[in-house]
């Protein structure tokens, strides 16, 4: 057999690699806005030409993708990908800086894009605590407001409107009928 010879534990790497024929200036312009936004061209051209994929697929229809900002952040990310980016900041103490927004780049965001979402945030902190507005009232333009409650009296808040969602933590507002004067 002749591949009897290769050890188990050898994984196999498969790069792909294209070549793109792209106007001189238009690939000047871009280099120059790569290093001018990360510091270097090397390694960010790569994700920068990822970014640029991921907004053509959304503006012809063909995926769901947001503009994720607040946090130190401003990335465009894939939709379903929304809960990890929540879960990292909330690892990172990104939401202590800001709450972070996500922009849809296809034309809206609707009901069961909503639902996915509280989903998978249900399924990392619990049942929500708290529902403000209707579901339903995001086909027609309205908003919904979601709090979870987390430990150290913490709430993470989940505010969706067809335009817009906005994800971040609230702490308790202390009880003042509990403070003397």
């Amino acid at each position: 057999m002749l591949n009897s010879w290769v050890p188990k534990y050898l994984t196999w790497v498969f790069i792909l690699k294209t070549t793109l024929q792209v106007d001189d200036e238009l690939l000047s312009e871009f280099q120059e806005r790569v290093v001018k936004r990360y510091g270097k061209l090397k390694g960010p051209q790569s994700e920068a030409l990822a970014e640029a994929m991921r907004l053509w697929l959304s503006y012809i229809g063909q995926a769901k993708n947001t503009r994720v900002v607040g946090g130190g952040m401003d990335v465009i990310q894939e939709f379903d990908k929304l809960p990890e980016v929540a879960r990292k900041a909330f690892r990172k103490g990104l939401f202590e800086r800001s709450d972070i927004t996500a922009v849809p780049l296809f034309f809206r965001f609707r009901k069961t894009d909503v639902e996915s979402l509280c989903a998978s945030f249900t399924s990392m902190w619990g049942e929500a605590v708290r529902v403000s507005g209707n579901i339903d009232s995001i086909e027609t333009g309205g908003g919904v407001s979601y709090t979870w409650q987390l430990p150290n009296e913490k709430k993470f808040v989940l505010n969706s409107f067809p335009d817009t969602l906005s994800f971040g933590l609230r702490v308790d507002e202390p009880d003042f009928k509990d403070l003397k004067l």
